[in-house]
């Protein structure tokens, strides 16, 4: 499986949330249909598309699953905001933030499309999944309700909508799309869109900061190209070694194939394509990182907990292996100088 054929965690956090807290599946059933919970480590994670399908198609089939998806688009959960959602938080205006996400939605889910068009003071939002992938209607139902959910969060104030346009037959829960969507509703259309004023877009947003915008933007743009597959596996890996070493968080081969949404056996597999391996690569990167921190004159102890040495001695060991004398020698060294 390819990074191309994955979506964002947060397409599916809350959906799992949601689904538990209602006892629509259970822990076993997510867990057969694929999902693992190492897949919310981190904003960037990312799970096979595939997994996220048969969640839907199984809440589908419940009694308790008729309206969830617009129920899910409303609820608003910090701990599932992913990286696009962070990256539109930062925007300056609603017409902004409108831009970002409808450009940039590859990094959610590269299925779904949505196409904003402006005509003399109506902006209207069309929604698609692709048909290929069988996505049930409620996952469609998320996104147009999503979208009103986050306007309202995120500029304080709730839309008014001109129209809205549904292209399946009305359910049986209609009064729930007036609710969200008001009166103008018209189901068995010819697409489905949501039109709005065009005055709208320009709602200040009220967590906006350009600084922090350019720092999220430019994390984005990295894995774009990791989506695009403009990176080899090994480069990917490292990157994510480098990431996780940074920030002192743990490493192995489980967390960073969770990252780039797929199994560890896959990522194994993929080294190997390589002719890599991932001991070899963490070893490299470790190596490197122990060189440049003692030329800073880094404390042993302090290094070795950040480079992930559960033992200091693990530490003395591996830089042995490394260098061929003990890290003590060049920290005495600096002593001297």
């Amino acid at each position: 499986m390819s990074i191309g054929n994955t979506v964002s965690c947060a397409a599916a956090q809350d959906l799992v949330d949601i689904c538990l807290e209602l006892d629509i599946l259970s822990t076993k059933t997510l867990s057969e249909l694929g999902w693992d919970r190492s897949w919310s480590n981190s904003p960037d994670s990312r799970l096979p598309e595939s997994v996220l399908i048969s969640l839907w198609q199984e809440i589908d089939k419940h009694d308790k699953g008729r309206g969830l998806g617009l129920r899910i688009g409303q609820t608003i959960n910090p701990n599932a905001k992913g990286l696009l959602a962070s990256w539109v938080s930062q925007c300056s205006n609603l017409g902004e933030a409108l831009e970002v996400f409808t450009n940039n939605l590859v990094l959610m889910n590269a299925s779904e499309n949505i196409t904003v068009h402006r005509q003399d003071s109506l902006v209207s939002l069309t929604f698609n999944i692709a048909s290929k992938q069988q996505y049930p209607t409620i996952a469609i139902e998320r996104s147009m309700s999503a979208v009103m959910a986050w306007a309202y969060s995120l500029t304080g104030n709730e839309l008014t909508i001109e129209k809205a346009e549904f292209s399946f037959p009305e359910p049986d829960y209609a009064h729930q799309f007036k609710q969200i969507f008001g009166h103008s509703i018209r189901f068995n259309a010819s697409s489905n869109r949501i039109s709005i004023k065009a005055q709208a877009l320009e709602l200040p947003i009220v967590s906006s900061n350009s600084l922090v915008k350019g720092i999220i933007q430019s994390k984005a743009s990295e894995l774009l190209s990791d989506i695009q597959g403009t990176s080899s596996t090994q480069e990917k890996v490292k990157k994510r070694i480098e990431e996780r070493i940074k920030s002192s968080e743990p490493v192995s081969a489980e967390l960073i194939s969770a990252s780039l949404g797929m199994s560890r056996q896959t990522l194994y597999r993929k080294l190997k394509e390589e002719s890599s391996d991932f001991k070899t690569l963490f070893d490299q990167i470790r190596k490197e990182e122990a060189a440049k921190q003692l030329d800073r004159g880094v404390n042993l102890s302090s290094l070795s907990l950040h480079l992930g040495f559960k033992e200091t001695s693990g530490f003395y060991k591996a830089y042995k292996r490394w260098f061929g004398h003990s890290p003590k020698a060049v920290s005495r060294d600096q002593t001297k100088n």
